[in-house]
């Protein structure tokens, strides 16, 4: 008798141990924060996905969208290249205009006759070229110019003193009575300005007695 209460009670205790394991086994498998509902959602937890295992919170795409960084606007109006825009040459000389007299002859070179001409310059030297230029040409028929075959070279001009560097080619030669006037008019031409007080033409760079072997030159001619 003694011996089955024994038994009975040794296999009531193995029972309950095997119960307790079990009770023991199935806690550990229920998480804390896994807790599942009746409808099989996660409760207060986060489900993790594939491509976020643990579950965290991922930022709102939208929001991501307004931080993407500001792409630099094209300018779409025609005509705008990108480059600064030209700006005019603050040390650029400005043109300026006269009115000047040159002279010419008539058709026997018997005297010298007053043209009015207008010249554009930027400087001394070009305002004595271009009223070269002015005596080399006649507007008006009838009239001739007695240097229209005379090349300029170079023109030089320093303190009041002009100096005219000319090529005179076999065309240009005239008589003694065409030279005389020629001398006068380029004297005539030159000493309108102010500015100038002598006057010394070379010919092909050398200070030669005559232009046409009739009148002698002065090296320089002194205004008067």
């Amino acid at each position: 008798m003694k011996r089955h209460v024994t038994s009975t009670t040794l296999f009531a205790l193995i029972m309950m141990l095997v119960m307790l394991t079990a009770a023991c086994g199935q806690k550990e498998l229920v998480q804390p924060d896994a807790v599942t509902g009746s409808g099989g959602q996660v409760e207060d937890g986060a489900e993790g996905t594939p491509d976020n295992p643990a579950g965290e919170e991922q930022p709102d795409s939208d929001a991501n969208s307004g931080n993407a960084e500001q792409q630099p606007e094209t300018n779409t109006n025609s005509g705008v290249t990108g480059q600064p825009e030209a700006q005019p040459d603050a040390g650029a000389a400005q043109q300026e205009k006269q009115q000047i007299k040159v002279y010419v002859t008539d058709d026997e070179l018997i005297d010298l006759i007053e043209q009015d001409a207008e010249i554009s310059f930027d400087s001394e030297e070009t305002k004595l070229k271009a009223a070269f230029a002015a005596l080399a040409q006649s507007k008006e028929e009838g009239k001739m110019s007695l240097w229209n075959n005379v090349e300029l070279l170079n023109v030089k001009f320093d303190n009041g003193a002009a100096e005219l560097n000319i090529h005179m080619p076999d065309e240009a030669r005239l008589g003694s009575s065409g030279e005389v006037l020629a001398v006068d008019a380029i004297q005539k031409t030159m000493f309108q300005f102010e500015e100038v007080t002598s006057l010394n033409i070379l010919v092909d760079g050398e200070a030669v007695e005559s232009l046409m072997g009739h009148v002698e030159l002065e090296h320089p001619f002194k205004k008067q």
